[in-house]
C-alpha cells in the first residue's frame, strides 16, 4: 500500500477515536539526559537563498538559543538545497560564506556540540528530520530531540525564568514530559482540524517517541508535496503516537484553555481565529512563534503584534549578546528588527 493511501485510510478515522490514556502516571527523568536540537533550513536557488524573514529567525535563534555554555544541548542545522539547481559544491561554498558572517561564526564556528550537515533537498523538514535519526548523517543521541525549522522565532522566554533555569530553554519542554511517563511528544500547540494533532513547526520527542519516529519517517524523502507531508507525518504521527498508548502535550493551548476533549473543529492558524491575534497568543507568550511562511499570515497581523514582536526581539538577542558578545559587528540581520511587512497594509487594525 502506497504512503498515500494509508494516509487516506487513516483521515477516515481520525476525528472521534483519539483519546489520550486515562492514567497519568508522571515520569522520573534522569537529569543526565540530554538534548539534541534538529533545525532544518531550506537553501533556494537564486541570489537570495533564504526568504528575509527566515534569515532573521535563523540568526536571532543563533544568538538566543545556542548558548556556548551549554555543550551538553547539541545543535544539528541541516542545510538542504535544490540538486538540480546546483551541486553540493555551490551550495557549500555559498552557506560556508553565510556561517563566517556575524552572529553565525561566533555561535557556531568550531563549538563541539554544533554539528552542520548540506544535503540535497529530497523532500520537506520531515524528510531532514528523518535523516538525523538514521544512516551516516545521524548524530543524534538516545536521549530527547527537539525539531523545528526557520518558520518560527524563538527560544522567548522570560529573564527571571531563564536565569533560574541557567539559561537552560530546553527544560521548559523537559518539563512537561515529568508529567507522564507515556509523554512522547511536546509541542507548541495542538490544532483540532482532521482529528488532534500537534504543530511541526516545533516539537520534541522522548528516546521512545524518537525510535517511534525513526520507523514512522523512513518514507519522508520520497513525499515533496506539502499537503501530503501534513496530513502523513504531522497529522498522521501525532495519532501513531497515540496509537502505540502514548499521549503529547502541548505548551499553551489555543485559546487558553481549550481541553483535548473539546478539540473539535478549532483551525488556530485560518484567518479570523488565530491569525487575527484579538483574544489568544501573543508574542512572548510562546516559545517560539510562528514569523515565517504562508502559515503565519504576516501580513494580516495586527500592527500592535508585530510591534511587539520587533521589541521582545531586541530585548532578548541584547540580553544573549550582553552575555556572550560576539566576536565581531553583526552583518547578516539588522539587530532592530524591522518588519519587512509595511505596517500601512489597510488589513491591519490597532
Amino acid at each position: 500500500m502506497s504512503i498515500l493511501c494509508w494516509g487516506a485510510i487513516k483521515l477516515r478515522h481520525m476525528s472521534q477515536r483519539y483519546r489520550f490514556p486515562e492514567t497519568i502516571v508522571p515520569r522520573v527523568r534522569n537529569t543526565s539526559d540530554t538534548v539534541d536540537v534538529v533545525y532544518s533550513v531550506y537553501w533556494r536557488p537564486g541570489l537570495k537563498h533564504m526568504k528575509e524573514e527566515e534569515l532573521v529567525n535563523f540568526a536571532f535563534y543563533v544568538i538566543a538559543g545556542v548558548n556556548p555554555n551549554h555543550t551538553d544541548i547539541f545543535h544539528h542545522f541541516y542545510f538542504v538545497y535544490d540538486a538540480s539547481q546546483m551541486s553540493l559544491q555551490e551550495a557549500t561554498i555559498q552557506i560556508e560564506a553565510l556561517l563566517a558572517e556575524e552572529p553565525f561564526h561566533s555561535r557556531l564556528y568550531k563549538r563541539p556540540n554544533v554539528f552542520i550537515h548540506i544535503l540535497p533537498n529530497d523532500g520537506r523538514d520531515f524528510c531532514n528530520f528523518s535523516r538525523s535519526l538514521v544512516g551516516q548523517q545521524s548524530r543524534v543521541r538516545s536521549g530527547y530531540v527537539l525539531f523545528m525549522n526557520t518558520s518560527v522565532r524563538g527560544p522567548f522566554v522570560n529573564l527571571a525564568v531563564l536565569n533560574a533555569l541557567d539559561g537552560r530553554w530546553t527544560d521548559i519542554f523537559l518539563a512537561m514530559f515529568d508529567k507522564a511517563e507515556d509523554m512522547r511528544a511536546v509541542a507548541l500547540m495542538w490544532d483540532c482540524t482532521n482529528g488532534v494533532h500537534f504543530y511541526s513547526f516545533t516539537f520534541m520527542l522522548d528516546a521512545q517517541g524518537v525510535e517511534l519516529a525513526r520507523d514512522k519517517w523512513s518514507e519522508a524523502c520520497q513525499m515533496r508535496d506539502i499537503s501530503d507531508n501534513v496530513i502523513l507525518y504531522e497529522v498522521g504521527f501525532s495519532h501513531e503516537i497515540i496509537d502505540h498508548g502514548g499521549r503529547f502535550g502541548v505548551l499553551i493551548e489555543e485559546d487558553y484553555m481549550q481541553t483535548l476533549q473539546k478539540c473539535k473543529t478549532a483551525q488556530p492558524y485560518q484567518n479570523g481565529n488565530f491569525t487575527r491575534f484579538e483574544d489568544t497568543i501573543y508574542p512572548f507568550e510562546q516559545l517560539f512563534f510562528k514569523a515565517a511562511g504562508t502559515s503565519a499570515y504576516m501580513d494580516r497581523r495586527p500592527k500592535h503584534v508585530l510591534k511587539r514582536l520587533q521589541m521582545h526581539s531586541v530585548w532578548t538577542t541584547d540580553f544573549a549578546l550582553r552575555q556572550f558578545p560576539l566576536q565581531g559587528p553583526v552583518t547578516a540581520i539588522n539587530l532592530t528588527f524591522p518588519d519587512p511587512i509595511e505596517w500601512s497594509i489597510p488589513s491591519f487594525r490597532l
